[in-house]
């Protein structure tokens, strides 16, 4: 293995060659499953490791039919974006490429009258701004060890560096986020999250039916019965009109079925279209995406930070190996 482990695009072109020899998909489903149950037991996922369990088989059933998978370009991509209204793009928040899509949109997009709602931002104070000062670590909410906060900096530096360019259009910019009634032990549930954010999305369809909307959430969220039907229901009740698309970025079950019909691993970036108002972009492989979280959780590093030979995780998989812990195999060079 390399004496490093960070996100890169070289990296993720070679993943294959980081897992051991040859694994089948229900191998590696195996360890996937394996890795989530171990980051359920820590940090923020610990308090309600159930339900997120619940959301992750939700959002997984959604793709349980798809009898093939159309593989098309990113420009093609772009086209959906310009001719829709209201775009999720899920985010897993220790995966460092799942901010890539919207500095793309942004660059790409015919259209950049654009508010983008962060989920790591609060929303204690509900207003929209145009994003004009330097957003330091402590500005997010990130009570959760593992979130890759340079990828929000990232998507913000990329909307200033627009609206410099396009005087006239400003990109805006929302939180979405709930961090400080989570700091005193009021956490909401899914259900009521999803709500009060669906419910100022419509806000903001009523307030300006012309301005794109760019809502970058949770993966688990954005299942189709979850944020967007809340927030379609919402559209109805107002007799609002707004065009829904959803990107998602990772799913396993799309990752296999993409490898077996095309006799090869989608390569990072590859896009496909899962339903009429519905794709999914690869970035790395599902196994790596659950491991980058773990190893944030355990070492308390940054995704772009974690080394493998960190002593604190060699030390984590010693006890694994000790204990029978199949996925001890994984981490050993």
């Amino acid at each position: 293995m390399q004496e490093t482990y960070k996100l890169s695009p070289e990296e993720l072109v070679n993943h294959e060659k980081e897992l051991k020899k040859d694994p089948t998909p229900e191998e590696i489903m195996r360890a996937v499953d394996d890795v989530q149950e171990k980051i359920l037991a820590m940090g923020c996922a610990k308090r309600k490791g159930v339900e997120i369990k619940q959301e992750t088989a939700n959002l997984e059933e959604q793709f349980e039919n798809i009898k093939k998978l159309e593989i098309i370009g990113k420009n093609d991509l772009i086209k959906e974006v310009d001719n829709s209204d209201i775009v999720y793009i899920s985010d897993y928040h220790s995966s460092s490429h799942h901010g890539d899509i919207i500095r793309y949109i942004i660059n790409m997009s015919k259209d950049q009258n654009i508010v983008v709602g962060l989920e790591t931002l609060d929303r204690e104070e509900n207003s929209i701004t145009i994003p004009d000062k330097n957003y330091k670590k402590s500005d997010f909410y990130h009570n959760c060890t593992g979130m890759d906060i340079e990828k929000y900096q990232d998507i913000i530096k990329n909307i200033q560096e627009a609206n410099k360019v396009n005087e006239e259009t400003q990109i805006e910019l929302i939180g979405l986020g709930n961090p400080y009634e989570q700091k005193k032990g009021q956490e909401e549930t899914t259900k009521k999250e999803n709500d009060i954010v669906a419910q100022k999305i419509m806000e903001m369809s009523l307030a300006e039916p012309m301005r794109k909307q760019i809502i970058f959430y949770g993966e688990n969220h954005l299942a189709k019965n979850r944020m967007p039907f809340e927030t379609e229901k919402k559209l109805k009740e107002k007799a609002i009109e707004r065009k829904q698309l959803i990107i998602y970025h990772d799913i396993p079950k799309l990752y296999f079925q993409f490898t077996e019909e095309n006799k090869r691993p989608p390569t990072p970036g590859e896009v496909v279209r899962t339903g009429q108002d519905t794709f999914c972009i690869f970035t790395e492989h599902p196994l790596k995406k659950e491991l980058h979280c773990l190893y944030s959780l355990t070492t308390g590093k940054t995704p772009r930070e974690i080394d493998l030979h960190d002593d604190r995780i060699k030390e984590i998989v010693k006890q694994w190996k000790a204990d029978g812990d199949w996925s001890a195999e994984l981490f050993e060079e």
